[in-house]
């Protein structure tokens, strides 16, 4: 999803039944046909359920609003993980990038 498509985010935690969920909530800045991609992408993802794609429970959308609901991830950003260990060795890296591989692969089989 284009990060230009959307001109700031809101992150609230939910706790429903044992499960960690986010609320994002993406204020939309785009055309008809963009607005129309995003969404596509959004209910192709609704549909994903693997591992190595974040899973988005529900959507809604409110005007040029939309609320996505998300699992909660907290580990944070590969490069910003990279920068402070400041190099991975070759089985950390290799990890990442076949974590990385079966989620474009999943992905692609969809």
């Amino acid at each position: 999803m284009s990060r230009k498509a959307f001109k700031s985010f809101f992150l609230a935690l939910l706790f429903l039944a044992s499960l960690f969920l986010a609320l994002l909530f993406l204020a939309l800045l785009m055309h008809a046909g963009d607005r129309e991609d995003i969404f596509k992408e959004i209910d192709i993802l609704v549909g994903m359920n693997h591992e190595n794609v974040i899973f988005l429970k529900e959507y809604f959308e409110e005007g040029n609003k939309v609320y996505l609901i998300t699992e909660l991830l907290t580990g944070g950003e590969l490069l910003d993980a990279v920068l402070e260990r400041g190099s991975y060795n070759e089985a950390d890296a290799r990890l990442s990038f076949v974590q990385l591989l079966r989620g474009i692969q999943y992905l692609h089989s969809k």
